[in-house]
């Protein structure tokens, strides 16, 4: 595959970054990334501005921008361009938190580039911080934590005068996209479509839950000790899956009362389930459509040997939301609330990516915007929800931590209670099976 683009070079943009860019090319700030890195030491200043313009180099994802090719859009990759380090010489003590904050909430334009800005920012106590920002539509969850591991390692070896301990980039973004197009075949998403559309399955939830914006509520469920958790991890790998499949298994048993006859669930995925990938900084994440039977005599074995090989066909076909969205005869505002009633998705906070599983989704922000014991809430992406979002999160000290996003308008507050207890319960009875 190409490693290097020619200057100015055009390639397909991924059928997420084609949902991205006729979305929010208006300058929304709403699928912004955001990562903050409080330094440990004072930072050489020329050190730090090699480290980044290497970080350049290695990852065409910050040297991307998009435009319209006719009525196609395409992703640029601009030998030329390198993102540059602004020293912001600025006093942030009263508002730290806000001026680091808006750092990285300012909106890009995908058609103008660049969609990354690389700062540092230091307070009058001379603590000093690295701000990154990016555009969704150059950067995933996965890609967070490559970036920070990458550009650690660059600064690192650079100060310490010897080469980087980093392996080469087998795919950079632009590849995965032509092989996107190549591998999805049009006839797959077409049938994909119709499997989810069809009126009489799905929840039996008011139709409003396809209304977008505002409407969506968290309910933590809770926290299941390291013994459970463990317990689980045992069951996915007796059983030859992976834990956030056993997970999604789990949830659509929990749901069984609120289906009809199958279920339409959206597995949010990593996509990283090839090691050629596991490297690559970009847009790669999306989301599976899967349809599953919620017949209440299924054993656990049948449900979960059944999630299984829906997610893998789907893999196999490479088949994701943002495909049935783009190739679909239907252009739909917002995919997941009109073809996804539930969604599953399981992020990891604490493991490299290289370490990971690809269905994880790594949100590596969630850490590094610790400051003073408070955490920071920053933009990283909308997630695409239907009516009933789980989320698995998994905590430094071991365990599993069990969200559940509602939409309101969709769901009553006693029904989402029930549907999260009802969850624990799957989840202990699926523990101790045999």
């Amino acid at each position: 595959m190409r490693t290097e683009a020619s200057p100015g070079f055009c390639f397909p943009a991924t059928f997420r970054q084609e949902w991205y860019f006729r979305t929010t090319n208006g300058g929304w700030s709403d699928f912004n990334n955001g990562i903050v890195l409080e330094a440990r030491e004072v930072l050489n200043r020329a050190t730090l501005d090699d480290a980044v313009r290497c970080l350049g180099h290695r990852h065409e994802a910050l040297r991307t921008s998009f435009r319209r090719q006719e009525r196609a859009v395409v992703q640029v990759v601009d030998e030329s361009r390198t993102p540059r380090l602004d020293f912001v010489e600025h006093p942030i003590e009263g508002e730290r938190d806000e001026t680091l904050s808006r750092a990285v909430l300012e909106p890009f334009r995908l058609d103008g580039g660049p969609l990354v800005r690389i700062a540092l920012y230091h307070d009058t106590k001379a603590r000093e911080y690295v701000v990154i920002a990016l555009h969704h539509a150059v950067c995933d969850g996965w890609s967070r934590g490559l970036l920070i591991h990458d550009l650690t390692e660059l600064y690192r070896s650079r100060a310490e005068n010897r080469p980087a301990r980093l392996a080469p980039v087998e795919i950079q973004p632009a590849d995965y996209a032509v092989w996107e197009r190549e591998t999805t075949v049009a006839r797959d998403v077409e049938r994909w479509y119709r499997r989810l559309a069809l009126d009489q399955d799905g929840l039996r939830l008011d139709d409003s839950h396809r209304v977008t914006g505002g409407m969506f509520q968290v309910f933590s469920v809770a926290d299941i000790d390291s013994r459970v958790a463990g317990k689980l991890g045992g069951q996915a790998r007796n059983r030859g899956t992976t834990l956030p499949r056993l997970l999604g298994a789990a949830t659509v048993r929990s749901v069984t009362e609120l289906a009809r006859d199958s279920l339409r669930v959206g597995f949010v995925t990593a996509n990283r389930h090839l090691p050629e990938l596991r490297r690559t900084v970009g847009e790669i994440e999306d989301t599976l459509p899967l349809r599953l039977a919620t017949a209440p005599d299924l054993t656990w074995s049948e449900l979960i040997g059944r999630f299984d090989r829906e997610v893998s066909e789907a893999y196999d076909r490479q088949i994701t939301l943002s495909a049935i969205h783009s190739l679909s005869n239907e252009r739909l505002t917002d995919v997941n609330h009109h073809l996804v009633d539930v969604t599953v998705n399981c992020r990891d906070y604490q493991r490299h990516p290289s370490g990971n599983a690809g269905e994880v989704s790594v949100l590596f922000d969630e850490l590094t915007l610790r400051m003073d014991g408070r955490r920071i809430r920053l933009p990283n992406g909308a997630g695409l929800m239907g009516a009933l979002n789980f989320q698995f999160d998994f905590p430094a000290g071991g365990g599993l931590g069990v969200s559940l996003i509602v939409n309101t308008a969709a769901v009553p507050d006693d029904v989402a209670r029930a549907a999260g207890r009802r969850l624990l319960t799957c989840l202990d009875e699926l523990a101790c099976s045999q």
